[in-house]
């Protein structure tokens, strides 16, 4: 066996964690919400007890498709951005990191402001925002900056 020439770090390891915990939480308060939502639809329009279980099963069933797969999609991005940070930390080549946005219709108003904006590799890019993704379904990326 090869050794890896990445060592574990415990404050990285704990800093994963967290945002992982802090995903589990919205994840659920998003689905919270949603299921209360549902049952206020139930009680509001009176349904009966298989309409009810019916618009209840919707709200798991976007939770397993289309909501699974945003989750899934940005949380990639978001640990694959906080890898290559970390990464870039270590560097003494790169010393800052600039915002890249795909220019089409489809890029929202706060990606579009953020365009190209370079920051210092320890400067966040607005608050609380150090690396990609800004929100769900971002298309943004961060490259780095020798200068």
């Amino acid at each position: 066996h090869s050794k890896s020439p990445f060592t574990y770090d415990e404050k990285i390891a704990k800093e994963v964690k967290d945002m992982l915990w802090v995903l589990a939480k919205k994840v659920d308060s998003v689905t919270d919400e949603k299921l209360l939502k549902a049952i206020g639809k139930a009680t509001n329009e009176w349904l009966s007890p298989s309409e009810t279980k019916e618009v209840l099963e919707n709200v798991f069933k976007e939770l397993k498709t289309s909501r699974l797969d945003k989750i899934i999609r940005t949380e990639s991005i978001r640990y694959w951005s906080f890898a290559e940070q970390k990464a870039r930390n270590q560097s003494w080549i790169v010393k800052y990191k600039q915002r890249w946005t795909a220019p089409d219709e489809r890029t929202c108003d706060c990606c579009k402001a953020l365009h190209k904006k370079k920051v210092r590799l320890d400067e966040e890019f607005v608050d609380g925002i150090s690396w990609s993704p800004l929100h769900p379904n971002c298309r943004c990326d961060m490259i780095p900056c020798i200068l």
